[in-house]
């Protein structure tokens, strides 16, 4: 999960559009909880077994 929520840092800090899914795992480890969506599938996708 730490190395998911880097590359959106890094996606956030060279200026690339982040998806709604992003945001939202920046603004929950923002306020000091881990990140749940982050955990499985890749950034930007939904988890396995859930669509859109």
């Amino acid at each position: 999960m730490d190395a998911r929520m880097d590359a959106i840092r890094l996606k956030q800090i060279l200026g690339h559009p982040l998806s709604e899914r992003e945001l939202m795992c920046l603004q929950i480890e923002q306020n000091g909880f881990g990140c749940g969506p982050c955990s499985t599938g890749r950034a930007g996708e939904p988890p396995v077994g859930q669509n859109r």
